[in-house]
């Protein structure tokens, strides 16, 4: 399976920023045939107990959305001015099990070679929360081919006996040039007043994780 490119932004933010969100005039230009969604998500991320994948930048989860299940292994990539860019294999899957047979053609073939065993990679910690997303083109005069998904994510990162709270704003390239991507980051972050978050999902549930490995 050919990996896809994922190109998006992260910001962190508030509540209350998120209800600024709706009315700001980015909404109001929703690309053709698109119509925003709700949807309650869980992610469950896998490693080994040495996190193999970790240490090879990589990370591996499962998403439940609804009744669908999605497996989906990142690729760490380059960072460009706040813009992560990652390799994404994703597939639907049966049910909440990995189907790794179906990523051996993926960078993940090589850990597995090494681990020997695939069953060394269990749950490690999960993210539940609630994503609001809306796909949107923004500049129709001046980029009408750039269209983006802003997402709005709002839950928490379970690890252990630990969680932290997830409050950001997701934007997602879907067509045109990371230029208008950046512009369109810059755009909220003044209108909203909110910052980068330069920390993924993975990122924060690893240093979660490990905060709940050190004795108290």
């Amino acid at each position: 399976m050919a990996a896809s490119t994922e190109i998006e932004i992260k910001l962190a933010c508030g509540a209350h920023h998120a209800k600024a969100l709706l009315k700001h005039p980015a909404l109001s230009h929703p690309a053709p045939d698109a119509r925003p969604f709700r949807h309650k998500l869980v992610n469950i991320y896998f490693d080994t107990e040495d996190f193999d994948l970790r240490r090879r930048k990589m990370a591996l989860r499962l998403r439940r959305q609804g009744q669908q299940w999605l497996q989906t292994l990142k690729a760490s990539g380059d960072r460009d001015n706040g813009v992560a860019i990652r390799r994404e294999w994703e597939m639907p899957v049966a049910g909440q099990a990995l189907e790794l047979r179906r990523l051996r053609d993926t960078p993940l073939a090589d850990v597995l070679e090494d681990i020997g065993d695939p069953d060394l990679l269990q749950p490690i910690f999960r993210a539940e929360f609630v994503r609001e997303a809306w796909t949107v083109r923004p500049f129709p005069r001046y980029a009408p081919d750039f269209i983006a998904e802003i997402a709005f994510d709002n839950g928490q990162i379970v690890a252990g006996e630990r969680t932290d709270r997830i409050s950001e704003i997701e934007i997602e390239l879907k067509a045109g040039h990371q230029r208008e991507l950046e512009y369109l980051a810059h755009l909220l972050m003044r209108d909203l007043k909110i910052k980068p978050e330069p920390r993924s999902k993975a990122k924060r549930g690893y240093a979660l994780l490990k905060s709940e490995m050190v004795p108290a």
